[in-house]
């Protein structure tokens, strides 16, 4: 098993990539805490877990919230006494043009998907500073290396993620924890349109796939792996207009 012994913290566990990567880690021996804002979805994912021979706590939090942020790290404590890994995973999208962009729609997006990534990594980083050891695992995306019309707050919350990896990463290098980013195409969620999903056609990234590269992330196999932010597009077409 890959992760015997570690603790993981998943974020936007209770559906799509981050269902998929809390029960690969399970499966692989990690003691999982599955975060999301619905306890419906997270005790699913649980008794999922569990139910496979795993083990697994839920923690219903907002990461756009520090407070939660902080509760999410401190109950993991509490539990297992331990923080090995955090993947950042919770995200949302809006889409429409900039002159018709609600604020209070952009700011969300920028608060979820950037602010939340800041929260938690700066809540577990200190008890990783201190085991001289961990993995940090943010989930950027495509649209944090380009620029797509209509998704001005998705596409500049993910270039944000992307530079604070980078940056991060050479920060925390002298600690033994890497900080590594992956950045999808089309994933196959709910977060995608259908018409997104037409245009794509059969090349759309299943999201096992994303998991299976969290996993190796994750691993003592990637310790040389650091401040990277991995394209993983799969046979999608890169023209694709969101």
């Amino acid at each position: 098993m890959k992760l015997k012994g570690k603790v993981a913290i998943v974020t936007g566990s209770g559906r799509g990539i981050g269902r998929e990567i809390a029960e690969l880690f399970a499966s692989e021996g990690a003691r999982v805490v599955v975060s999301a804002r619905s306890s419906e979805q997270i005790a699913g994912v649980v008794e999922k877990i569990v139910g496979d021979g795993g083990e697994a706590i839920g923690v219903s939090i907002d990461v756009s919230r520090e407070q939660d942020a902080n509760r999410l790290v401190e109950e993991t404590m509490a539990r297992f006494g331990r923080v090995d890994i955090l993947v950042n995973n919770a995200g949302i999208l809006r889409s429409s043009p900039l002159v018709a962009f609600d604020p209070a729609e952009w700011r969300q997006v920028i608060e979820i998907n950037l602010m939340g990534t800041f929260y938690c990594t700066r809540a577990v980083a200190p008890i990783m500073v201190e085991r001289q050891w961990g993995r940090i695992i943010n989930m950027a995306s495509r649209s944090g290396k380009i620029g797509h019309p209509y998704l001005t707050p998705y596409c500049a919350s993910k270039h944000g993620v992307v530079g604070f990896t980078k940056s991060l990463a050479e920060e925390l290098a002298p600690f033994n924890i890497t900080v590594n980013a992956i950045c999808p195409g089309l994933v196959e969620t709910d977060m995608v349109p259908d018409t997104i999903r037409q245009q794509a056609g059969g090349g759309i990234i299943k999201p096992r796939q994303i998991a299976d590269l969290a996993l190796y992330l994750a691993s003592d196999s990637a310790s040389a792996v650091n401040g990277e932010s991995i394209n993983i597009f799969g046979s999608t077409k890169l023209n694709l207009s969101f």
